[in-house]
Formats: structure tokens, sequence, C-alpha cells
């Protein structure tokens, strides 16, 4: 699925079955060029925009532009908008690293389980500037914490791992997760 907010499977326990929904941080992007430059825009993050000298430095900045808009979204207590589809699946897109998606991921399940973070780190025996750290997108954390809190709130972190796309530098290493 491509939705940033989908059905991921079916679960069958004896008679009752449960349909998973899952959340992806896979932003999808309008590249464009401008004269000299190409510009970088993220329909779903109206606020992240971004450019570079040639496609792939627009590319690489928009990762970082990404992880800036998530992260002042979470300090501005706002809402993190789900990303929308993949024109086909093949559209240029970006993703957030595996550590700010673990973070936004708790802020977010946090935020739909309608508790505080003071109500969290109670239900982790935490204290609560620890769980602000957790979600902190500034402040290094530990993923098996991050993993104990989302298990908290009911929910599980999983993490992927996806072939790139096949492209003529397909033997090069990857300087950042963007993807197109």
């Amino acid at each position: 699925f491509q939705a940033g907010d989908g059905i991921r499977g079916y679960a069958v326990t004896g008679v009752q079955t449960c349909l998973f929904r899952s959340r992806n941080f896979l932003y999808p992007v309008k590249v464009r060029r401008s004269g000299q430059t190409f510009l970088v825009k993220f329909p779903d993050l109206p606020e992240a925009l971004t450019e570079g000298a040639t496609r792939e430095e627009a590319m690489e900045n928009a990762f970082d532009c990404l992880e800036e808009a998530v992260a002042s979204r979470i300090a501005g207590h706002e809402d993190i908008p789900k990303p929308g589809f993949l024109k086909d699946g093949f559209a240029p897109a970006v993703a957030l690293s595996a550590l700010m998606s673990a973070k936004a991921a708790l802020y977010l399940a946090r935020r739909e389980a309608g508790l505080s973070n003071v109500q969290l780190a109670k239900r982790l025996g935490l204290d609560e500037r620890q769980v602000r750290r957790l979600q902190d997108p500034a402040t290094s954390s530990r993923l098996p914490e991050i993993e104990r809190a989302i298990d908290a709130l009911g929910q599980r972190l999983e993490v992927r791992l996806v072939s790139k796309a096949p492209n003529k530098k397909a033997a090069a290493p990857a300087k950042r997760r963007a993807v197109g």
C-alpha cells in the first residue's frame, strides 16, 4: 500500500478477525526546475520547501527539510499529516530517518491515545522529562526505549528494509534517504 495510513493485513484469532492499520513516513515531493536551480516541495507539508543546484542536490536537501518540518511540528505540538499517495508508486519521495520515524510514531501514538506526557510517564514508570526526550527530535534516544513506550500505548513499531528502484547509480551507496 502506498498511503501514509493504510491497511496492512489481517490477523485471525479464533473466530475474530482484526484489521491492522499502519503508518509510514514516506512523503511524496514535487520537483521542478526554476532557472538554474531545482525546487522541491512537499504537498503534505506546505512549510517544507528546499532547492539545490542539481536534482540530486535538491533531493538530498529535501531529506533535511523533511526532518526539520516534522521536528518543528512535534516541537509546536502540531499534527503530522499522513503522507499522500505516490502517483503510480514511483513518484519522487523522501522518507524520514528510522529514528525520526520512531519518534514521530511515538508522538502520534501518544496523541491518538489522548495521553499527556505525564500520563504516559506514569504508565511507563518514568519521569515526564524522559518521555518528553523520547519524542524530542533534537535528543538522542535508544530505539528499545521508544519501542517500549509505543508498546505501552498498545501499538508496535516495525522497521522495513525496502529495495531501491533500479537506476544507473544502483551500485553507488546512497548519501540520503531520498527516493526518486
